[in-house]
């Protein structure tokens, strides 16, 4: 039924010039883990590094674009979503983490930064992500419709 349906779940940092973090993404992990387990028929990969990442979005676009939001990393993640919206325009773009924040101070200058998001999880995400997966395949991939 979703075989074709590939979720990417990705917590970016860079991996170049001996800046890269050399750790496991658990947040990220946990949220795709949970997925796969509530919906066993998609594809999910977990990335952090951004060379791999890029990689596959080349090769594979992602239907759905999970992205860890962090003080230091959000830059990276919005530019990640920009260029995976480029190659694939319908992709559906899901920004979650403690940076999500539903009393930002400033409303507008957060909608104008995150411009390329589809949507928004506060805090953990395993539910949330793998409800809106859910109603997106229930709603034949129609954004307007979650």
């Amino acid at each position: 039924m979703n075989k074709n349906l590939s979720v990417f779940v990705v917590d970016p940092c860079f991996d170049d010039k001996g800046i890269r973090i050399p750790v496991i993404p658990l947040g990220a992990g946990l949220v795709a883990a949970f997925l796969k387990n509530k919906i066993p028929d998609i594809s999910v990969e977990v990335f952090k590094g951004i060379t791999p990442l890029l990689k596959a979005i080349e090769n594979n676009p992602p239907d759905i674009l999970g992205l860890t939001n962090y003080i230091w990393n959000k830059n990276l993640a919005i530019a990640i979503a920009e260029h995976t919206k480029k190659i694939n325009p319908r992709v559906l773009v899901v920004f979650g983490g403690p940076e999500i924040d539903s009393d930002q101070y400033n409303l507008e200058l957060f909608s104008k930064k995150y411009a390329i998001a589809d949507l928004f999880v506060q805090h953990e995400g395993e539910l949330a992500f793998a409800k809106i997966v859910q109603k997106y395949i229930e709603v034949n991939f129609t954004k307007k419709k979650i």
